[in-house]
């Protein structure tokens, strides 16, 4: 397991395809390996969050699972199978293959509605 370097090109890629999903990191980033390593039944697989993120950056927590991106970006998927733990701040899911990055993700709270028009009721 290897730890994505923040700023490198392979963060930059995986925030990217997030960010064209609409998700929002909720912490660090790995590539699990060895690179081509499937499994005939799939693994469990298990990672933690800070729930301080989850105020921090407006995410809601019930969206919040585990992503797959391929490491060149050209895809993402959320991983099957997935449970949530708000208590642990953890998410186990259902892993086939070790070929990507791996990074819990979600949505973040939709941003209050702006008035059109300034309220006049209360004069």
């Amino acid at each position: 397991m290897a730890l994505v370097q923040a700023g490198s090109p392979t963060e930059q890629n995986y925030f990217e395809v997030l960010n064209s999903h609409s998700l929002v990191p909720a912490g660090d980033a790995y590539i699990l390996g060895p690179t081509g390593k499937t499994f005939t039944l799939a693994a469990a697989g298990k990672m933690l969050y800070d729930k301080a993120v989850v105020p921090q950056k407006k995410l809601r927590e019930p969206t919040l699972a585990i992503y797959r991106i391929g490491t060149d970006g050209a895809d993402i998927s959320k991983l099957g199978n997935s449970v949530l733990n708000m208590t642990k701040g953890e998410i186990t899911a259902e892993v086939s293959a070790f070929h990507s990055i791996f990074v819990i993700a979600g949505s973040t709270e939709p941003a209050p509605p702006t008035p059109l028009l300034p309220d006049v009721s209360a004069r």
